[in-house]
């Protein structure tokens, strides 16, 4: 029987969280990643302790999976998002989404950017116990350890929280709770500091609500509204490269340092002295000594692998910005519009509707009719402007024609900024 503990993940959280692992720690950048040690660096037979730990020490990691999120998320929000047809109450919730400053286009951004990591999202739509205006809530997928349903109906979600705990006068410390929802009622839990360290209820009350005010958000869910990672083969691309990378890294530190080679040497005093002003002499006619020198073959093919690695992640991230050629038929113009970028144009298409929800909760919070929420408005370039999608393109044709080299086009997509966020 298991354990009945309100922060016991289940079951839908543990087979998706080793996927979620990956992306985090990938986005965390080299601190995390060699945080990580063994998990994404493994230690070679007969390798010393030492020697691995100087070897995730000297590895630092291309982040080309971070770089792809960000570019992705930030270019369909480079123009603001608006909100058409709302109540003045619901569009002052819109300026201010979270309570502390962020637009609806940044909460946008922040959403997709969530979306793209990890393939899912939720939007809590709460309010102060004592009312108020209402507001919007990003968790990410690790934070809800439980979701059940009755139909389509949520009623129970639980919430991994992580918050700052004052201990004294000058002295914070990280501490986690458990948000328990349910239609009309919150339950918070913390966890005992007692011997044990069970959680207990700390805080609960009713909602003004008669639903849990959750918006679920997923990239192409499951039956149970699960979805992984969708940039998840870049992930693995992303950490073959950190592999690859620590090996190149550690072969140019062996290379680097030449090792002196001696025969036939009398070494019966135990001391041999080299430098410019030694004079090394042997009686043995046979004697010899030299450098032995890397010859440098591995250290070109390591080169060649960490180019091989960044261009496929390139090639990835811009197959999701290139557009198609076009045919002047109108039957073939409708299959590229809906062909074209169909990835972005969905995941953007969804956030639009996330949005709507998510403003619709916050109609209820305030008594108001579901007509009063408006409709969230697009950019006109929605998803991704033409320009951008021409010049991806365009790269990707010349370089599987074999027109460019792999440097080339690496460093044309940096050069054009393909690859990098736009500011919001």
């Amino acid at each position: 029987m298991r354990n009945n503990n309100v922060a016991e993940p289940g079951p839908q959280w543990q087979a998706l969280a080793p996927d979620w692992e990956l992306v985090h720690d990938l986005m965390g950048g080299t601190r995390q990643m060699r945080a990580a040690g063994l998990r994404w660096l493994p230690k070679e037979n007969s390798e010393s302790w030492d020697a691995w730990r100087a070897r995730l020490n000297r590895s630092v990691l291309f982040n080309g999976f971070a770089r792809t999120v960000a570019a992705l998320a930030g270019r369909p929000f480079a123009d603001s998002v608006k909100l058409a047809k709302a109540h003045p109450r619901v569009a002052e919730v819109a300026n201010n989404m979270d309570g502390r400053g962020t637009s609806l286009t940044s909460f946008a951004g922040n959403l997709m950017r969530l979306l793209l990591r990890d393939g899912m999202a939720y939007i809590l739509v709460d309010a102060q116990p004592e009312g108020g205006v209402p507001y919007c809530v990003l968790l990410d997928a690790k934070q809800m350890i439980g979701l059940r349903r009755n139909g389509q109906e949520i009623v129970q979600a639980r919430i991994r929280e992580r918050i700052i705990e004052v201990k004294s006068q000058f002295a914070d410390d990280w501490a986690e709770q458990i948000r328990v929802l349910e239609p009309g009622q919150w339950v918070l839990y913390r966890q005992d500091s007692g011997r044990f360290g069970g959680w207990k209820r700390k805080a609960g009350g009713s909602m003004g609500l008669g639903q849990v005010p959750l918006v679920e958000c997923a990239i192409y869910p499951d039956n149970g509204m699960l979805a992984a990672p969708p940039l998840l083969d870049l992930a693995w691309l992303n950490v073959a490269h950190w592999q690859s990378s620590s090996d190149q890294r550690h072969i140019l530190h062996i290379a680097r340092v030449p090792i002196l080679f001696a025969r036939g040497m009398d070494t019966s005093d135990g001391k041999l002295d080299i430098g410019p002003n030694r004079l090394i002499i042997a009686d043995d006619a046979s004697a010899d000594m030299k450098f032995i020198e890397h010859s440098g073959a591995a250290i070109a093919a390591g080169r060649q692998d960490l180019l091989d690695l960044e261009e496929k992640m390139a090639v990835m991230g811009l197959d999701l910005l290139a557009r198609r050629p076009g045919s002047p038929t109108a039957t073939a113009r409708a299959i590229e519009r809906a062909q074209s970028n169909a990835f972005l144009h969905m995941l953007v298409d969804d956030v639009r509707d996330h949005l709507n929800s998510a403003l619709r909760l916050v109609a209820a919070w305030l008594d108001l009719p579901e007509s009063a929420a408006g409709e969230v408005v697009l950019p006109k370039h929605f998803p991704i402007d033409p320009a951008t999608s021409d010049e991806a393109n365009q790269l990707l044709e010349r370089r599987s024609l074999g027109n460019m080299s792999a440097e080339q086009f690496l460093a044309a997509i940096a050069q054009k900024g393909l690859m990098e966020a736009q500011p919001q």
